[in-house]
């Protein structure tokens, strides 16, 4: 009994479009009635813009007059909050039938992995998640967390001198959500925590709480956490790498065949046949908001062709060297501002795309020369164009249904906000002089 471990609150929660967690804290002791008929929201919360302004126009929730959707407790995903004891956190799932459940972005993957299961197969994902701390200042201006030339792999004191990393993952571990380690990133104040491979549904719900995790702790530490994929001009991108594989209804791996020249089986190569085939489109899943585009236009170890390679960082879609249980595909493009559920089952429903129609990979990139046009599609450089992929990308849109249209119409929103925006580079470089 939640009481009787001092539990006073539950927090139920669930995912935006943008992977942004909402929800409302209610009395522990309507937990049983909230777990058996859910909890009331505002349907258009699920597709409101980042800046919390609801979707309007054609096919939006304001023709309807903002009805209410339904959202039930995952009852498995309950925790007494470390930071908070006197709470405890839930998952919620928009209820079948209810309004939202086209539009949310967790229901999307309940599709996609139906559509697995209707072929045999159970996707297992890991994702690498990267992330920055900050201090703000009543001002709203902010500074790193460790503002030192820290190493990759730095650990121990200098590189978390408050603990604060340390505290996450021993948090993360208590709330079972299949943490193993972390450490200091490239950048300053940077950090990745890993986690482990699981069951795509599973692991995307770990990602969801783990990255709502992340922002709790920090903020109880007076400390800002962002997954934005380019917070500052002057230091690394963040990424999240996305590690694929797929299980037949035995276990075996069936990306896997030891008779191969490179022990990837023909069903392997057409599911990355598939993700290169739509992976224009992806981008604007992949990297979804404008500030995604800085990032990859560093060239990062970030790709610019639709390609892939073995234990090639430079690829699109890499093939770590283990074979057996453990061969994969790692989608590299993604930065940490992704919607995991969103990620996950496009990738999935493109993979699966080159499965059914046995597509068939170019020839994989070996060396940094092989990098060029004819390596494969190109990767657009803008959102603007991205989005433009998407809407042309008949294909997949249908595959994820009703969501992918409503996605492309709140960024570009979005994109129109930013385009009509001063901003602070634009008053340095002309003020003075114009």
């Amino acid at each position: 009994d939640l009481r009787e471990q001092g539990v006073e609150m539950v927090r139920l929660l669930y995912s935006d479009i943008h992977g942004i967690y909402r929800g409302k804290d209610f009395v522990v002791d309507f937990y049983d009635q909230v777990a058996a008929h859910g909890m009331n929201f505002a349907a258009s919360s699920l597709v409101d813009g980042i800046n919390g302004d609801p979707l309007s126009g054609e096919g939006s929730f304001s023709e309807l007059g903002f009805p209410d959707m339904t959202v039930l407790p995952v009852e498995e995903s309950i925790h007494q909050l470390p930071w908070r004891p006197t709470t405890a956190w839930c998952l919620g799932q928009v209820k079948d039938g209810s309004l939202g459940a086209e539009y949310s972005p967790r229901s999307l993957l309940e599709r996609a992995m139906q559509r697995c299961a209707d072929l045999g197969y159970r996707p297992i994902v890991a994702p690498e998640l990267e992330f920055y701390l900050f201090r703000e200042d009543e001002l709203g201006q902010v500074t790193r967390y460790i503002d030192r030339h820290a190493m990759v792999y730095a650990v121990g004191e200098r590189a978390d001198p408050e603990y604060v990393v340390r505290q996450m993952l021993k948090t993360a571990h208590a709330l079972d959500l299949g943490v193993t380690a972390s450490n200091h990133e490239f950048g300053r104040g940077q950090y990745e925590i890993n986690m482990n491979h699981g069951e795509a549904l599973a692991t995307a719900d770990r990602t969801f709480m783990f990255k709502a995790m992340v922002k709790e702790v920090a903020a109880t530490k007076g400390l800002l956490a962002t997954f934005m994929g380019k917070p500052l001009n002057n230091d690394e991108g963040t990424a999240v790498h996305l590690h694929i594989s797929m299980l037949d209804e035995a276990g075996h791996n069936v990306f896997d065949d030891p008779g191969a020249d490179d022990g990837i089986s023909r069903v392997g190569r057409s599911f990355c046949a598939g993700i290169l085939d739509h992976a224009p489109a992806l981008t604007a899943i992949l990297a979804p908001t404008v500030n995604a585009y800085r990032r990859l236009a560093t060239g990062a170890l970030s790709p610019r062709f639709a390609n892939w390679g073995y234990d090639n960082r430079l690829a699109f879609c890499r093939v770590p060297d283990e074979r057996g249980l453990a061969t994969r595909f790692e989608l590299r493009l993604a930065d940490g501002s992704t919607n995991a559920y969103i990620l996950v089952a496009a990738a999935i429903l493109a993979g699966l795309h080159g499965i059914e129609q046995g597509l068939e990979p170019p020839p994989p990139i070996r060396t940094a020369h092989d990098i060029n046009p004819t390596s494969g599609k190109s990767i657009p450089q803008s959102f603007e164009s991205s989005l433009a992929e998407l809407r042309a990308d008949d294909e997949l849109r249908a595959r994820m249904g009703k969501i992918a249209d409503t996605f492309t119409l709140v960024k570009e929103a979005e994109i129109a906000r930013f385009n009509a925006f001063v901003t602070d580079w634009e008053l340095r470089e002309y003020l003075w002089h114009l």
